[in-house]
């Protein structure tokens, strides 16, 4: 049998705090990718899954690593490897002579075995710690450009066919999704800019984005968002000129996607909490949400054990404010967050719909009911924890902590764009020549996608790394 503990340890915890911004870019391209394994329609292919191989323009090889004598004896693995392979041939046919598929035997101590390793498969090791056990894919295209899924865990198995439409739009189309970022909080200021942070270590999140994607900085006071971005990443969007949020408020009125971390309180940050300016407040309103900055969740429940110095002695209590949410508060229906295993959060803020929102409001992380919200300037000053504690009221609500909002919008901004802002200095250089703004949009061209996150300490290797 297969270790299951080794099976676990191996979930990417990078996934946790990179769900949004990877799979919020594959949406924009694999819209409706889904297998609907609920209604049995197990090899019924989406229309988005088509409408790619119908693209395919340059033959692509997909393989299909799996010890198929060991698959036969695990109850969990041997049915679904037969699944994925005629899956697998059933994208083959449909992509016609532009899918290459080969299945390969990876049998111990084989050429095999070792083309499956220099691939990135990851071979399972079995309890008599001696064999291996592999089932995963290696894809490559026409420009050699590779990607792999090292191992196919069962726990994937309802968004298989998400997983493989994407590995075969990665390599078909090796472009980088472009990523611009905006980040005021300089959690992914390079080592040059170093300074900036309060802390010294890049977070491993923002290196494996930089990896993944084509990542550009964007000025904090542009009035527009270049045309090449897919992508708009907002860490802690608080302070911004106007113009800025126009620039924004018109991206996403273009269809642009938008991931935004607002913490009410960063936990590396020794600035004051930041009340969010008007143009802001107008932005996420058009968006058919509030995101009240001023307030700090605590939950009974999820809340972190911790120790503490209290009266010259070490403590430990349940602190409010930083919360461990297992997938049961995580929406398991959304490709974007289903199978996380679990989030860590830190002095995260409330998200909440308006009641005239035109939107849809989709909660993906939530608390319990045994819930409240409390001061973010009284939470950032609090060192008796147990008095918090004796304090603590639940509201027998469920607060979201990070959402999705689809649909039309309208624009933030109805009596045109806001004058940009004057430089503060007095100089008498002249500024170069700037085109003029295109014609604002009032209304959103396609339906929005954006994804909003009640909290930026999730970026940060304390949380993401912590068990």
């Amino acid at each position: 049998m297969i270790d299951a503990k080794w099976i676990s340890s191996t979930a990417l915890v990078l996934g946790a705090v990179l769900f949004v911004s990877v799979n919020a870019l594959l949406e924009s391209t694999l819209v409706g990718v889904r297998l609907d394994l609920t209604q049995h329609r197990l090899y019924t292919l989406s229309s988005g899954t088509r409408n790619i191989l119908k693209r395919l323009q340059e033959p692509v090889t997909v393989r299909l690593y799996v010890s198929k004598q060991i698959a036969t004896r695990l109850p969990l693995y041997g049915p679904y490897a037969i699944r994925v392979e005629e899956l697998l041939h059933e994208y083959s046919r449909l992509a016609g002579n532009k899918i290459n598929l080969e299945v390969i035997d990876p049998e111990p101590f084989s050429e095999a075995e070792d083309r499956a390793v220099a691939n990135g498969l990851q071979g399972i090791p079995l309890t008599d710690g001696e064999t291996k056990f592999y089932f995963g894919i290696a894809a490559s295209g026409p420009t050699d450009e590779r990607a792999v899924i090292p191992f196919l865990t069962t726990d994937r198995e309802e968004f298989l066919e998400y997983d493989l439409t994407k590995l075969v739009h990665q390599v078909a189309w090796p472009k980088k999704p472009v990523i611009g970022l905006i980040d005021t909080l300089n959690l992914t200021a390079d080592q040059n800019s170093m300074a900036m942070r309060t802390g010294n270590e890049t977070p491993i999140a923002i290196e494996q984005m930089r990896k993944a994607f084509d990542v550009h900085t964007l000025d904090k006071t542009l009035d527009r968002i270049p045309e090449d971005i897919d992508v708009l990443l907002l860490i802690q969007p608080l302070g911004l000129d106007a113009s800025t949020y126009y620039a924004i408020d018109q991206f996403v009125l273009r269809g642009g996607r938008i991931l935004a971390f607002v913490d009410p309180l960063p936990e590396d940050s020794s600035s004051a909490v930041i009340a969010p300016p008007d143009s802001f407040s107008k932005l996420t309103a058009a968006w058919g949400v509030t995101i009240d900055t001023s307030k700090v969740v605590g939950d009974l429940q999820l809340a972190r054990q911790v120790q503490y110095q209290n009266n010259g002695r070490i403590s430990a209590a349940r602190y409010l404010p930083w919360l461990n949410l297992p997938q049961d508060f995580i929406d398991n229906s959304d490709v974007i967050t289903a199978k996380l295993g679990s989030l860590n959060l830190a002095s995260a803020g409330a998200i909440s719909k308006n009641a005239d929102a035109k939107t849809q409001f989709i909660p993906l992380v939530y608390t319990t009911e045994y819930a409240t919200t409390m001061d973010a300037s009284m939470v950032k000053t609090a060192r008796d924890l147990q008095a918090m504690l004796r304090n603590f009221r639940p509201d027998n609500k469920s607060y979201t902590l990070a959402a999705r909002v689809t649909g039309s919008i309208a624009t933030a901004f109805p009596d045109g764009p806001p004058p940009k802002a004057v430089p503060s200095d007095n100089t008498n250089q002249q500024s170069p020549a700037v085109p003029p703004l295109p014609e604002q949009l009032k209304v959103s061209k396609k339906a929005t996608n954006i994804v909003i996150v009640a909290d930026t300490d999730m970026l940060q290797n304390e949380l993401c790394l912590a068990g």
